[in-house]
């Protein structure tokens, strides 16, 4: 009997042992899991607090040191950023009358612009499951580049472009002013729209498959932008110093030039914003998607309606900016991977972060642009800092015994 109780008590020893062990295993995780939830907060407000010390370094910092360059000396930068802080209160006071007052919305347009075009890539990305998405990924780009160089071949004369000098703007009607801006965003929607009714062909149900969008997007935007090359060999043959060729050069190339008045704000900002809210919307949606198709369904993800949604929103951002602001690539494509990296795949997570890092990243890169005098090209420096950036952080995640990037 004293054998009994003994192996009894001995049992009931073990079985509490067990017990307390799988609790605390499991308020371990649970610290763990809130401890990550903290980093990533803490990382969201880092990278909100470097966008504001960006913005105001960009407006203070002087641009165009490339001019006169052999005179400038550390006493000239000091000199400079004290005039343009200078510059900066008195427009808040209401008292500057200089064009330097515009760089005030310039950088707000450039900082929406980038943070569109991250979430842009994050929402194609997730809604997809597929890495290599981007905002170039439906055509949506050569779409509008195709229109633009429609309304330039059909009624461009000289001096007319996206936008204008406020001095020429008065001058100028409506269609003369946003004409192109309408003939891009028109391109944009029917590029996507041919995609989807193609990848719809494309299946037996009629219903497109995801990797039949992207193939259909892929091939259909590759023909366009050898179409549009071929245009602008073409132009540039037959009259290189023509108004033509440089209107088609900003297209193709992106530029902020031409935006940097408020009523240029309030016509890319209200879009973006009310895009980015109904993302904001769909990010729970976005993370169920993470687990395939068919599991989504089974926790009752209506897959086709938020893809649908994803892509018009998408489609919508990317139409805005490249009607005003020509083709900038790279950034869609290349944040949100560096923002998953810093951040986690829970779009929860991924959509600010992405917004923010995009938003910081086009700040510099134009304000960089700007000193050198390489602004007019913003979406060729796009490529090239994205394109570094992507490179060093994939070498060094490969190094570090990683398997999958994305």
């Amino acid at each position: 009997m004293d054998k009994i109780k003994q192996t009894g008590s001995s049992l009931d020893a073990k079985i509490k042992f067990n017990i307390e062990a799988a609790e605390h295993e499991l308020f371990r995780d649970e610290k763990i899991r809130h401890k990550r939830i903290d980093r990533r907060a803490r990382t969201l407000a880092a990278l909100a607090v470097m966008c504001a010390i960006a913005y105001f370094v960009c407006l203070f910092l002087p641009d165009n040191i490339t001019v006169n360059a052999a005179q400038h000396n550390l006493a000239w930068y000091f000199e400079m950023t004290s005039k343009n802080i200078s510059v900066f209160f008195n427009t808040l006071a209401g008292t500057e009358t200089s064009s330097t007052r515009w760089h005030l919305t310039q950088y707000l347009i450039v900082a929406l612009v980038g943070m569109a075009l991250s979430v842009n890539g994050a929402v194609y990305q997730g809604a997809f499951r597929n890495a290599l998405a981007s905002p170039t990924t439906l055509g949506v780009q050569t779409g509008g580049a195709l229109g633009g160089t429609v309304y330039i071949l059909l009624f461009y004369r000289e001096q007319t472009g996206i936008t204008y000098a406020l001095t020429e703007a008065q001058n100028r009607s409506v269609f003369e002013r946003y004409g192109q801006s309408v003939f891009m965003m028109v391109g944009c929607f029917m590029m996507v729209a041919f995609v989807l009714f193609v990848a719809r062909r494309m299946n037996r149900g009629g219903r497109p498959s995801s990797i039949g969008l992207v193939l259909s997007g892929l091939v259909f935007g590759g023909t366009v932008g050898s179409v549009l090359g071929l245009i602008q060999y073409y132009l540039l043959m037959n009259d290189p110093e023509g108004g033509m060729s440089y209107a088609l050069r900003y297209i193709m190339m992106g530029t902020f030039d031409y935006v940097y008045t408020p009523l240029h704000l309030l016509l890319i900002g209200t879009p973006i914003i009310l895009c980015m809210a109904v993302v904001m919307a769909l990010r729970k949606k976005l993370n169920l998607l993470a687990f395939g198709e068919d599991e989504a369904r089974t926790m009752g993800v209506n897959v086709d309606r938020i893809r649908r949604v994803a892509i018009s929103v998408a489609t919508v951002l990317t139409a805005v900016i490249i009607s005003f602001c020509g083709m900038i690539g790279f950034i869609g494509f290349m944040v949100p991977h560096v923002a998953r990296r810093m951040v986690g795949p829970d779009f929860n997570y991924l959509i600010p972060g992405s917004g923010l890092l995009g938003a910081l990243i086009m700040m510099v890169v134009f304000h960089v642009g700007r000193a050198f005098g390489l602004a007019s090209t913003i979406g060729l420096m796009t490529s090239l800092v994205g394109g570094s950036i992507f490179m060093l952080l994939l070498l060094t995640y490969r190094r570090r015994g990683h398997a999958d990037w994305a």
